[in-house]
């Protein structure tokens, strides 16, 4: 077998010439730097995975944190939708008590202008009738002068409200 190897040797000598070492050892060089290039490649890969890693989580984790944000805000949205409802609705009950209190008020003027109206009405029928009494007296009767004073004083204390001085009784002057 040692023929065969030298038999080759001889054959690439030959076809080759002396060369045949000194490219072996280029060929192995490039094999080498080719074997440490893919070595470099694949640290570079292995650096750039475990980049795109780190990258992938921080786009999961911003992700979540948008989702949370997303939530938060929803929530507040809801919150402060309830809050302006629950508002609204306050001041429509309150609204509906104010108009219930107007029209109360309301009920209970009309009723005291009634009241008061038809005190007024009243009266005025009474001093119709004292009038027609007085002036009925005042024609069956002969009047002085002070008796008709005293009258028209008392008339007018009655019209003014305060007929609290007066006297009751009209005395006519004995002339």
């Amino acid at each position: 077998m040692e023929n065969q190897g030298d038999d080759i040797a001889r054959i690439r000598q030959i076809l080759f010439g002396h060369n045949v070492s000194e490219i072996e050892k280029r060929i192995g060089l490039t094999e080498q730097q080719l074997q440490s290039q893919l070595d470099e490649l694949g640290h570079r890969l292995t650096r750039l995975a475990d980049a795109l890693t780190v990258v992938q989580q921080q786009l999961d984790d911003l992700r979540s944190q948008l989702a949370d944000t997303g939530r938060l805000i929803q929530q507040h949205e809801q919150n402060l939708s309830d809050r302006i409802a629950s508002g609204r609705q306050h001041l429509e009950d309150e609204l509906a008590q104010l108009r219930k209190s107007l029209s109360d008020t309301a009920d209970n003027l009309r009723a005291s202008q009634a009241a008061a109206t038809d005190h007024h009405n009243a009266a005025l029928i009474q001093l119709r009738e004292q009038m027609t009494e007085k002036l009925r007296l005042m024609q069956t009767a002969k009047v002085d002068r002070s008796a008709l004073a005293l009258l028209l004083n008392e008339l007018a204390y009655q019209l003014s409200g305060s007929s609290d001085n007066l006297p009751n009784k009209i005395e006519p002057d004995h002339e």
